[in-house]
């Protein structure tokens, strides 16, 4: 009997000590980080005049010889606008004449193939390239002339911030093609291209001939609260939909906020191409199975968001989606033809969003 009271004295204690470390580590833990729920809302349609306090148009000049045949990434300096072109970067005058292409496209020591990301960095004037397959980031002065250069295996993506110069790469890729692990790398360089962080950012098994994906327009960094809003899109054929996104402390990502595309009408989102963000306002451009790619605005102040199924509306009527230029502005593309129906050059809508 003795032996029997102990026993259950010993069994009541270790469920005690159990109930006590769970009290505490429940207790001790940090709070959930904030959700962003698309079922509050606002509306399926929403004014750029509502959250613009600017919107300028600028028609990029047109004339035989300088005809733009993809108009991709774009940055903008005090000065200048730089597209991604086809492989090309050309550049533009702010009220939308046409200067020239930067640099040269080719295998000198200053030239740059497999331009796949552009970005102007304010602090050091000058202009970022990720080159893929120059396996560097090139810094051009905007006369085009090479000042500096970094390596990095395959970078795919730049983005100079407040918060540092954004670099993603996924060294290895054609090394390992078939069967093996995909390394995309991050890291944030000063403005003399010198690395201040580096991180791992995700593993990905690679599978016959899998190869990465690409959204021209994407962002993966933004500026929230003054720190790096990071979002990781899905780069390579995954089986998983990202929707959360990340600020860096310490040289760690860290959940910043996260993402709830249950929608009441059961729509099924199949991808989050970007998620960028100013001021008051997030921006997710996303596809679903339903709809190929829409706009989900969310208003931060109001904890709610609109739903827009083809994009925000201008004055004239048409909804068009906003990308960001990366230093808080946020940019459209108007296409427009001449009275014989030929293709211009587009109109750059230059929009600037209400604090």
């Amino acid at each position: 009997m003795k032996n029997l009271f102990f026993m259950n004295i010993s069994k009541f204690s270790f469920l005690l000590l159990c109930v006590l470390i769970l009290f505490f580590s429940c207790s001790n833990e940090p709070e959930g980080i904030p959700e962003i729920k698309a079922k509050n809302m606002l509306g399926n349609e929403l004014k750029l005049s509502d959250i613009a306090s600017s919107i300028v148009e600028i028609p990029l000049e047109t004339r035989e010889g300088i005809y733009l045949k993809s108009t991709g990434s774009i940055t903008k300096s005090e000065e200048h606008f730089y597209i991604l072109d086809i492989g090309r970067i050309v550049k533009f005058k702010l009220d939308g004449t046409y200067v020239g292409e930067i640099a040269k496209k080719g295998e000198a020591p200053d030239e740059y193939l497999g331009a796949y990301g552009i970005s102007y960095d304010l602090k050091s004037r000058s202009l970022l390239v990720a080159a893929q397959f120059n396996q560097a980031i090139l810094q051009y002065s905007e006369e085009g002339e090479l000042i500096g250069s970094a390596s990095f295996p395959f970078p795919f993506y730049v983005n100079a911030t407040d918060n540092g110069i954004w670099v993603l790469s996924h060294g290895g890729f054609l090394q390992s093609r078939d069967g093996g692990i995909l390394k995309i790398m991050g890291y944030r360089l000063d403005s003399e291209l010198i690395i201040s962080d580096s991180m791992l950012v995700k593993k990905v098994p690679l599978v016959g001939n899998t190869g990465p994906g690409r959204y021209i327009h994407q962002q993966y960094v933004s500026s929230f609260d003054d720190k790096p809003g990071i979002y990781y899109a899905v780069i390579m054929s995954e089986k998983i939909r990202r929707d959360t996104l990340y600020t860096l402390e310490k040289g760690q990502l860290k959940p910043y906020s996260k993402f709830d595309f249950d929608f009441s009408d059961n729509r099924k989102v199949t991808y989050i191409y970007e998620i960028t963000g100013e001021g008051n306002y997030y921006f997710i451009t996303y596809s679903s199975i339903q709809h190929q790619q829409s706009l989900f605005v969310f208003d931060r102040k109001k904890n709610a968001g609109y739903d827009l199924k083809n994009g925000i509306t201008a004055a004239d009527g048409k909804t068009y989606f906003l990308h960001a230029f990366g230093d808080g502005d946020y940019f459209y593309i108007k296409r427009v033809a001449d009275e014989t129906g030929f293709e211009l050059n587009p109109i750059i809508v230059w929009v600037k969003l209400k604090e």
